[in-house]
């Protein structure tokens, strides 16, 4: 009977061992994970003129796509802030809601070079 009970202890062990490694590689790589998750997450609004046919046009799509993911990565903080706030840089040209030189001259102002010019 001992030796049942110890291979059963063992057993456990090996299961709450087995547990921790997968918790411990998950949080060692959890900025990965959510990187690739909050993509995936927000994919379907991309669809949203397809299913909202009625003035949602794929421009709006766009842009909710655009701010649903840049509200993930802020929230999660998976990649740097400032790389997020410039990601409609590049997601903008991509899905055709405005062209690379539109969307520049929003992050481009006089404003913004005076601000910069402070620090």
């Amino acid at each position: 009977k001992q030796r049942d009970i110890a291979s059963t202890m063992n057993t456990n062990d090996n299961n709450i061992n087995d547990n921790n490694s997968i918790l411990s590689l998950m949080s060692r790589y959890k900025w990965l994970i959510q990187l690739i998750v909050c993509p995936l997450i927000c994919i379907p609004l991309l669809f949203g003129h397809e299913y909202f046919p009625g003035g949602f046009t794929s421009k709006m799509s766009g842009t909710l796509f655009t701010t649903a993911l840049m509200t993930l990565f802020w929230i999660t903080e998976c990649i740097p802030i400032a790389v997020t706030a410039l990601l409609p840089l590049v997601t903008f040209p991509l899905l055709n809601v405005l062209t690379a030189s539109e969307v520049s001259t929003y992050y481009w102002t006089d404003t913004l070079f005076l601000l910069f010019g402070s620090f």
